[in-house]
């Protein structure tokens, strides 16, 4: 196959601060290992931020600064317009355009390509993490379904988002669902490339500050329309009566955060619970950590829990319907019903009492999740759609 020129266009892409981002980057950086000619479109959030630079060997290109309203909108969409037809005048034909988000740019890009006589392929990247997505989805109007349905394409990222989209009017032979995919990791899980990478940490900021020998468990639980981390934090409480210098990480944000915020001052849980906000790079973070948590009640897909898997962390996991394959009782992982703090706290008491045992299950997560969702194959399932080799109806196998 000949190498395909591409354009991946996101409202959010740098600083990377959520799970959106990271698969915006992990995506681009597959398609161009695959040989492909990919660019990200962004926009441009801070008014000093260089137009231009490269994501390992991707271009990143900062492309207009909105703001809140009707015309921040639009100016982003004119400026991607017009970006669309710079590289047709440069003689840069695109044979692919991939929007991420709720499809706000869609209408856009069709009638931009459409006015240069093209034939790309467009897809629409939609999951149930952006921000907006449940008002967006409860409200659709027309406009924005019509959009979507003259995409070549959609993608979600779980079964659940396709269901959603399904009842919310969209073309169900239009939908694709492509789960978030991981990379392979080059990971030693060794005491003394934990302690490197705690020091590390330590001397980033003074609120990562961690011990050698404390217990340290991440989460990136969603803390928008999931009470599930709200369990977490119910749980540690008993976690401490075992282990008192432990420290829970709970990484990200979202609408709810101060709801969990909240929660963690209640239960006088400053010392031990932290909220560092995102970091750009995860892997001196899952290097750092004895487990990771999963907590979440939805069936909603997770890239954090995946990342950690991959980084061969051993995972704790609820049991729901995004997780069953993925982490089995004491084989790939540890699972707790949903909605139970006392039982996520024994889990987790018990991950944190055999450091072997944590291995030889981070090791099997690992090779569990990169054979379910691995990044290279989901991009060539990218690339047959949108060289309109599969079959439109035809979900791609997962």
């Amino acid at each position: 196959m000949n190498p395909l020129r591409l354009v991946i266009v996101t409202r959010r892409f740098w600083p990377m601060s959520g799970s959106v981002e990271l698969a915006v980057g992990d995506l681009a950086c597959a398609l161009e290992s695959l040989g492909h000619h990919v660019q990200i479109v962004t926009a441009r959030w801070g008014k000093n931020w260089p137009g231009y630079f490269l994501i390992r060997e991707v271009p990143v290109y900062r492309i207009a600064r909105p703001t809140a309203g009707p015309w921040g909108s639009f100016r982003f969409q004119r400026a991607v317009s017009r970006f669309l037809e710079q590289s047709f005048e440069e003689n840069r034909p695109l044979d692919g355009v991939i929007v991420f988000g709720l499809g706000q740019e869609t209408d856009s890009v069709i009638r931009t390509l459409n006015q240069l006589n093209s034939a790309a392929t467009i897809l629409v990247r939609i999951d149930n993490k952006i921000d907006a997505y449940h008002r967006w989805s409860q409200n659709a109007n027309r406009r924005s379904l019509f959009g979507l349905n003259r995409a070549t394409g959609v993608i979600a990222d779980s079964d659940m988002t396709r269901d959603h989209l399904v009842r919310f009017g969209l073309n169900e032979n239009r939908i694709h669902v492509i789960p978030d995919g991981v990379s392979a990791v080059e990971s030693n899980r060794s005491g003394a490339e934990q302690g490197r990478a705690r020091q590390s940490l330590s001397d980033a900021h003074p609120i990562l500050v961690i011990e050698p020998d404390q217990p340290l468990v991440v989460t990136m639980a969603a803390m928008d329309n999931d009470g599930g981390l709200l369990d977490l934090i119910l749980a540690w409480p008993r976690v401490l009566k075992s282990y008192p210098r432990a420290k829970l990480w709970t990484l990200g944000d979202g609408t709810h955060d101060q709801q969990v915020w909240n929660a963690i001052t209640a239960k006088e849980l400053v010392h031990s619970v932290i909220m560092p906000g995102y970091f750009d790079d995860l892997e001196t973070v899952f290097q750092a950590a004895d487990l990771y948590v999963h907590p979440l009640r939805s069936d909603a897909g997770c890239s954090g829990l995946t990342r950690a898997m991959a980084h061969q962390v051993c995972p704790v996991a609820t049991a729901t319907l995004f997780t069953e394959p993925l982490v089995e009782k004491n084989k790939t992982g540890l699972v707790t019903p949903k909605s139970n703090p006392q039982a996520l706290a024994e889990a987790i008491i018990h991950g944190l009492e055999n450091r072997e045992m944590r291995n030889r299950l981070g090791n099997a997560a690992s090779k569990r999740v990169l054979e379910r969702f691995s990044i290279s194959e989901q991009a060539r399932t990218y690339i047959k759609l949108i060289s309109k080799q599969a079959d439109p109806i035809a979900q791609p196998a997962q």
